[in-house]
C-alpha cells in the first residue's frame, strides 16, 4: 500500500506551500542518488519524495488527493488527473516538463528551481551566507521611527588576495576536476544539475593558498551599521539589509543581513495592532461629575473630556493618536480605559463631604442584584 504523501514529506495535512518546499528540500537532499550512490533504497525513496511533492505542491492535485486519496492517482483513477504509470509523468504531464516547471520554461517553479537551491545549480563561486541579528528597541522607536547602531561580525573579502584565496604571485593552475569551468555536472538525464566544483570551490583553478586568509578568501571583520527602524514596525518584524551578510568567495555576491526587531514592553502604553491603549485613574467625584483630564499621546499631552457618570472600565477613543501604519498613510487610535480609584487616606473635610454625599444618595447602585443564588 502506498504511503501517505504527507507522511512521505514529514508534514502535517495543513502544511503551507513553504512548509512543503522546505520538507521536500530536506528529504531530496537526504535521499538523492548522487548523495547515496548505488543505494537502491535511497533511489526508491527519492522517487517517492518527488511523487509526493509533485502532487501536494499543485493546489488542484492536492485538493483531489485530500478528497480521494491514492485512488485518484493510480491507473484506475487516471480520470481524476492523477499519477498514471506508463503515461509519462504525473497526471499526463511529462517528467521533463515537470522538472523544468510550468510550461517547460525557465524559472517556472518546478523541480529545477528546487534542485538549484539544494545543490548550488549554475555553478560558479559560492555566494556569501546570509546573517541574522536581533535588536531590542523602545516603543517610541517604532511609533516615531528611528535609526540605531548595530555592531556585527561578518566575513569580508581578504585584503591580501582580494577574495580569490590564492597567494598573490604564487603558482596557479587550471582545476583538473572541472577544467577551469568552476562547476561540475551531477546526475544524468532530466535529473542532471550543476554545482560548484568541490575541488576548487568554484574558482576554476588551484594554487598556493593565501597566507593571510589560509585560502578562505575572507576574513572576520567587526562593523558598525546604521539600521533604520521604520515607524509602524511590529514586534518581531524583520529588516533586510541587502549585501550586508558575508562576502562571497572570489568576488561572488555577498549575502544579506536580516535584523529581527523586538520591542520592550512600555510601563504605561500597550500596543494592539496599530492602536495604543492606556489606563488612567479617576476619583469618584471626577467620574460622577465629569471632568477634563490630560492624556499622554505620541504627540504630547492632550485634553480629553470625561463625561459625567463614567464608570470604571469604560473606554474612550482619541482618533489618529496611535501607531502609524507601516504601509500606507494614517495611524491607529489611542484608547483610554478609565479606572475609578478611591483614595486610601482622606482628610476630615473629605470624610465629611463623603458622609453628606452618602446621606443624599438616592440611586440604589445594587438594585436588581439577587438576594441569593
Amino acid at each position: 500500500m502506498a504511503r501517505d504523501y504527507y507522511q512521505v514529506l514529514g508534514v502535517q495535512r495543513d502544511a503551507s506551500v513553504d512548509d512543503l518546499k522546505k520538507a521536500f528540500r530536506k528529504a531530496a537532499r537526504k535521499h538523492h542518488p548522487d548523495v547515496n550512490p548505488g543505494d537502491k533504497d535511497a533511489e526508491a525513496k527519492f522517487k517517492e519524495v518527488n511523487e509526493a511533492y509533485s502532487v501536494l505542491s499543485d493546489p488542484e492535485k492536492r485538493k483531489t488527493y485530500d478528497q480521494y486519496g491514492h485512488e485518484a492517482f493510480t491507473s484506475g483513477g487516471a480520470g481524476a488527473g492523477g499519477f498514471r504509470p506508463g503515461a509519462g509523468g504525473f497526471g499526463g504531464v511529462r517528467f521533463e516538463d515537470l522538472f523544468r516547471g510550468a510550461g517547460g520554461g525557465r524559472g517556472g517553479g518546478g523541480f529545477a528551481d528546487l534542485f538549484g537551491d539544494l545543490f548550488g545549480g549554475g555553478g560558479g563561486a559560492a555566494p556569501g551566507e546570509d546573517l541574522r541579528a536581533e535588536v531590542t528597541v523602545d516603543l517610541a522607536d517604532v511609533v516615531h521611527g528611528s535609526t540605531i547602531q548595530l555592531e556585527i561580525q561578518r566575513e569580508v573579502a581578504c585584503k591580501t588576495c582580494t577574495g580569490s584565496g590564492f597567494q598573490p604571485g604564487g603558482k596557479q593552475s587550471t582545476c583538473p576536476q572541472c577544467g577551469g569551468r568552476g562547476k561540475v555536472t551531477m546526475g544524468s538525464g532530466f535529473l542532471s544539475f550543476s554545482q560548484a566544483c568541490p575541488q576548487c570551490g568554484g574558482a576554476g583553478k588551484t594554487g598556493d593558498p593565501c597566507l593571510t586568509c589560509g585560502g578562505a578568501g575572507v576574513q572576520l571583520s567587526r562593523e558598525s551599521l546604521r539600521v533604520r527602524i521604520p515607524a509602524g514596525l511590529r514586534d518581531g518584524g524583520t529588516i533586510r539589509l541587502s549585501g550586508k551578510g558575508n562576502d562571497g568567495f572570489d568576488g561572488a555576491e555577498p549575502g544579506d543581513l536580516y535584523v529581527q526587531v523586538r520591542v520592550r514592553p512600555h510601563p504605561f502604553f500597550k500596543r494592539s495592532g496599530d492602536d495604543l491603549e492606556i489606563t488612567l485613574p479617576l476619583t469618584p467625584a471626577e467620574a460622577a461629575l465629569g471632568t477634563r483630564i490630560e492624556v499622554p499621546t505620541p504627540d504630547g499631552t492632550v485634553k480629553m473630556k470625561v463625561p459625567a457618570g463614567s464608570s470604571s472600565g469604560q473606554r474612550l477613543r482619541l482618533g489618529g493618536k496611535g501607531v502609524p501604519h507601516l504601509r500606507g498613510g494614517g495611524r491607529g487610535d489611542l484608547y483610554v480605559e478609565l479606572r475609578i480609584v478611591v483614595p486610601k487616606a482622606i482628610s476630615d473635610a473629605e470624610r465629611e463631604a463623603y458622609e453628606k454625599l452618602l446621606a443624599a444618595q438616592k440611586e440604589d447602585v445594587r438594585a436588581g442584584v439577587p438576594k441569593s443564588i
